[in-house]
């Protein structure tokens, strides 16, 4: 599906489809041209046909799940960046969006909806002037600015489901185990490893003059390098939270098998009275009480009255 966006200055038309864009309106008006979930000969017709892009960038943009990378041509920029999925919080997902970026024109490619791609549109729709006016480059800014605040939204949603952990596992939850904290462990080092190469982007953006990118955006650049930054401060601060509570979680069923443990001893040392007096009374000797007509009972007692004995000395001991 594509839908472009083009801007005269004064209205905003908006195309269902490329078909109708001609590349005088590209070279006009500002342009932003997105393209979801489309087939390669679609996209071909778009950034081979319309722009003319470079063969390389074309062919980056149909390779699936790349690192967040930048590569100048010069007249534009092609950058992959990736934002969370928001459709599968239970494990954390990308969404890889494919951006070009010229001095008049904005195209971006993703193969499923972005949630800060359709914030993007709805404002384009609602007052296009405040998106348009501020050139593509600022285009670009808001768009990415969206998506730093759904990754902050993924990581709230992880450190709530991090506590519910943690209190779970002081509790006494059995429902939780060592595999749940592991996965909450490796969404937080899938985070990072997504974030660290886009920070690093956003650092050549911030420091680094490019074409499309005005002087007065760069501090803007540089303003998601910082937002980048805090997320993985807040990465890091979680992974150690996880892993605090992984310890809490291998100290409490250490504790466990400890009573587990304790109770077994406790019944195992209470039945051997049992045990031991039977075996020697199963022996075929003479052996005291075993020629009275009452010396059963009399044994039975003996074994009753250690293990009460014992019962006793463990209940004073508290081991059980």
């Amino acid at each position: 599906m594509i839908t472009a966006y083009a801007y005269n200055g004064k209205d905003l038309k908006v195309y269902e489809g490329a078909g109708d864009l001609s590349k005088e309106t590209v070279k006009r008006d500002k342009v932003w041209i997105n393209i979801t979930e489309s087939d390669e000969q679609e996209l071909n017709g778009v950034l081979k046909s319309l722009f003319n892009f470079h063969p390389l960038s074309i062919e980056d943009c149909s390779k699936e799940m790349q690192y967040p990378k930048i590569d100048d041509y010069g007249e534009y920029l092609f950058m992959v960046i990736h934002a969370p999925d928001l459709n599968h919080l239970e494990t954390f997902e990308t969404v890889e969006i494919d951006i070009f970026l010229g001095s008049n024109y904005l195209v971006t490619y993703s193969r499923s909806p972005v949630k800060s791609i359709d914030t993007i549109k709805e404002r384009c729709i609602r007052d296009p002037g405040s998106l348009f006016k501020q050139g593509m480059d600022m285009m670009f800014y808001n768009l990415v600015d969206s998506t730093m605040d759904n990754y902050n939204y993924i990581l709230d949603f992880l450190e709530k489901r991090i506590e519910k952990v943690e209190d779970d596992v002081v509790e006494g939850e059995t429902s939780i185990s060592l595999k749940d904290i592991i996965l909450l462990r490796n969404d937080l080092k899938e985070v990072r490893r997504i974030q660290v190469p886009q920070r690093e982007l956003f650092n050549k953006l911030s420091h680094r003059k490019f074409n499309p990118i005005m002087d007065k955006t760069r501090i803007y650049m540089s303003d998601t390098y910082d937002a980048m930054y805090q997320i993985n401060d807040t990465i890091d601060n979680l992974r150690d939270y996880i892993d605090s509570v992984r310890d809490i979680y291998m100290t409490v069923e250490s504790n466990r098998m400890n009573q587990v443990m304790k109770a077994l001893t406790a019944i195992a040392t209470i039945m051997m009275p049992f045990v031991v007096i039977s075996s020697i009374y199963g022996m075929n000797i003479n052996l005291p009480l075993s020629k009275s007509p009452y010396s059963f009972l009399l044994i039975v007692a003996i074994m009753l009255v250690i293990t009460a004995f014992l019962m006793l000395w463990f209940k004073r001991k508290n081991w059980f």
